[in-house]
């Protein structure tokens, strides 16, 4: 009898035991098992085991003293280029412009807290402009590529152009070009075959700017400049050089007066004849490009004819005939484009 009794005792503990395992196994299991709120945030292992994709659900949190990665420094070509390109068009840091002196704010760039190398490169290019003026103001003398400034009285640009010089690979953006897809067929040769800019990207249009590029770019700056070259000089052979030429449009260069240095007026009279071209009118103005000519003595003429390029024509280095310019310190680009073209 107690034999039975023991038997069912020990019975008693064991349906107790397995009810507190089967207990523990059910309280467990569904935080095991357990569908998350979005079972695209997580991969099952092969024993069975969760992990997070951090891809899909966002980073980990940083564990307590951990630093961050350090992004690479940026050159200071880009630096200095992007400085400049967001404030390049702001009516209310630049001021004047086409006949008018240009003037920089900088006790409102102090307070927006722009750098004070953007701002030092910023104020040089209104210098560079306003000499230009006065310069063709004095002499007559409207293309302002006859000019010979002295670049150490603006050592933040001559650093830049050195830059620009040294990156000319290097876009702004590197990333910028992931954002648009190009176009495929679209081939770029000296701009003549399609409107590609610098940083690859096909425009849309040729007729308005994408909504994505400023008008510096779209008309032409420092790190985009446009066209990327210049057009090869094609010769003609003709008995009267300066009638073949005003019948194709052109016009001849001004004179300067007699008491202008002779080594200005030669210049004048040789730096070629200009056929004034209108682009993108609404962002670019008027006559802001130009073909170019001249005469080779008697018998013949070379020219550069920008027909199908985009924009259509050179920088005219006429600036005080042209406007409204794409930005104020228009001048300063167009005879750094000379200088380098």
């Amino acid at each position: 009898m107690l034999k039975e009794k023991e038997k069912s005792r020990i019975f008693v503990v064991l349906l107790g035991v397995l009810a507190m395992v089967l207990t523990l196994t059910l309280h467990l299991q569904p935080a095991q098992t357990k569908t998350p709120q979005n079972p695209a945030c997580y991969m099952t292992r092969a024993d069975g085991s969760m992990v997070i994709l951090d891809h899909v659900c966002g980073k980990k949190k940083p564990v307590e003293g951990e630093k961050p990665p350090l992004k690479p420094p940026e050159s200071e070509f880009i630096s200095q280029s992007r400085g400049l390109h967001k404030i390049l068009e702001d009516k209310n840091l630049f001021r004047g412009g086409n006949s008018e002196i240009v003037t920089f704010d900088e006790q409102l760039a102090i307070q927006r807290g722009i750098p004070q190398e953007t701002i030092k490169l910023s104020k040089e290019l209104v210098g560079m402009t306003n000499e230009l003026r006065s310069l063709s103001q004095e002499t007559g003398i409207n293309d302002i590529t006859a000019f010979n400034l002295d670049m150490s009285k603006y050592p933040s640009v001559a650093q830049f152009y050195e830059n620009i010089d040294q990156n000319k690979s290097k876009s702004l953006d590197p990333a910028s070009s992931k954002s648009f897809s190009k176009d495929k067929d679209a081939t770029l040769k000296n701009d003549e075959s399609s409107d590609i800019d610098e940083f690859g990207i096909a425009l849309r249009s040729k007729e308005s700017k994408p909504w994505w590029m400023g008008r510096d770019q779209f008309c032409g700056v420092w790190w985009n400049p446009r066209p990327s070259s210049a057009k090869k000089r094609v010769i003609f052979n003709n008995s009267n050089p300066e009638q073949l030429l005003r019948s194709w449009g052109y016009k001849s260069p001004s004179t300067p007066p007699n008491w202008v240095d002779s080594r200005l007026r030669n210049y004048a009279q040789r730096s070629g004849w200009t056929r004034p071209q209108t682009w993108n009118e609404r962002e670019c103005g008027q006559r802001t490009y130009r073909d170019n000519a001249n005469p080779l003595g008697s018998s013949s003429v070379w020219e550069q004819n920008y027909d199908g390029w985009n924009p259509r024509g050179e920088p005219n280095p006429e600036v005080w005939a042209s406007g409204p310019w794409p930005y104020n310190v228009w001048p300063a680009y167009v005879y750094w484009w000379h200088d380098r073209y």
